[in-house]
């Protein structure tokens, strides 16, 4: 969730701001975002010219108003995006009471933005050198309720990985094998992950050594058959990650079934692990 704050000659460098409602993806999941248009029934889709991915925006005020908005509010969002979204919608209100077109809404709106995601650019702070970003509001984690919310969040902030290295192969095969499920966040988000492995009842969650991004991980084997593979089986991710999570459960049960332990397995299992590589 975007705000925009510029100046345009055409309307006599008067400020001008535009809300923006983005969702970007590589363009190997085009057609989830055709398919969230689809649902939301407006906005705009995009390929960018100078990266590998789609961009799906909605930049009407009317259609921010009615549809998008009203969403959020039925479908909270759980990690520190619903901080973003409450300022966003903050600014919503007051681009619909036209507050933006006196000097003292504009400054609230800017005030606003100076909290939102990554704050002010260096030029916006030489334009409002007086402004006082407001305070964010507070989130209170709750329990995961919707395992569809979890399959969608694993689906954009998951990774299914599988790691394989042959030891020696004679007289005995001996390989080393990494079979996970890894979700990242920012630090912020550290009690989510918590309420994310109370749910799954699996996993452990670790914060990195510059303490910025925290990792909820799934690595024991059973936790991954029993638990892992039965819950996304059952709440289908989309996309390429169905697919990076289709290949990775078929690399967790020949594991499962020693396969690994024969030639004929590991051979399967390195050109899985390759195929997975080519889709990236």
């Amino acid at each position: 969730m975007i705000i925009r704050v510029r100046q345009r000659a055409s309307r006599g460098f008067r400020w001008f701001i535009e809300p923006i409602f983005s969702i970007t993806l590589s363009n190997n999941d085009f057609e989830i975002l055709e398919s969230i248009k689809a649902y939301f029934g407006v906005g705009n889709l995009t390929i960018s010219k100078t990266r590998d991915c789609s961009i799906y925006t909605v930049s009407s005020l009317e259609d921010l108003t009615n549809i998008i908005i009203p969403h959020f509010l039925k479908y909270p969002l759980i990690t520190k995006k619903q901080i973003d979204f409450l300022l966003f919608q903050k600014v919503i209100e007051l681009l619909n009471a036209k507050e933006h077109l006196t000097e003292e809404g504009l400054g609230k709106i800017v005030n606003i933005k100076a909290s939102l995601n990554r704050g002010l650019t260096e030029s916006l702070k030489e334009a409002f050198p007086n402004c006082n970003p407001v305070l964010k509001p507070s989130l209170i984690y709750t329990e995961i309720l919707d395992p569809n919310w979890l399959s969608g969040f694993v689906n954009g902030d998951g990774c299914f990985s599988a790691y394989i290295k042959r030891i020696s192969s004679t007289p005995v095969i001996k390989v080393i094998i990494r079979l996970k499920l890894n979700i990242t966040q920012h630090s912020r988000d550290f009690e989510l992950l918590n309420n994310i492995k109370k749910y799954l009842n699996c996993g452990f969650v670790v914060k990195s050594k510059k303490d910025t991004i925290s990792d909820l991980v799934v690595t024991k084997l059973e936790d991954l058959v029993d638990k892992v593979i039965p819950f996304f089986n059952k709440y289908p991710l989309l996309g390429c990650k169905k697919k990076d999570f289709n290949d990775w459960s078929r690399i967790v049960n020949l594991v499962r079934e020693k396969a690994h332990l024969m030639e004929k397995g590991l051979n399967q299992i390195e050109v899985i692990i390759e195929e997975i590589r080519n889709r990236k």
